[in-house]
């Protein structure tokens, strides 16, 4: 359906299509998935632009999903993924925000920790 929606024409008339064209057609998609808009990469700028705010070192190309499949890298250390970045850096923003916090009243009966 996107594939008549982009080459502007009905499903009837891609069925006429030969097979050669459709094939180049699907993998055309699975490297850059054909719509009107990309939706994921407009998530991507949006979910890198907090991070970037932040003072990480963070492109939207890092949040991007992969669309095809790349060959696995054999390395000693695996990579840090922008998922893990993330989650350490919100880790280390409660830390600072708890540290913030003015101490609650304590009781007399409370003892010092």
């Amino acid at each position: 359906m996107a594939l008549a929606l982009r080459l502007g024409r009905t499903l009837s008339e891609l069925d006429d299509m030969p097979a050669e064209e459709y094939f180049l057609w699907r993998a055309f998609d699975m490297q850059s998935p054909l719509s009107d808009a990309r939706g994921d990469v407009l998530a991507a700028m949006m979910a890198a632009a907090p991070l970037q705010a932040a003072g990480m070192k963070v492109s939207a190309v890092d949040m991007l999903p992969p669309w095809s499949q790349r060959p696995e890298q054999e390395d000693d250390e695996p990579e840090e993924s922008a998922a893990d970045t993330f989650f350490a850096y919100l880790k280390g923003r409660a830390a600072i925000d708890r540290s913030n916090e003015p101490d609650s009243p304590r009781d007399s009966n409370d003892s010092p920790p």
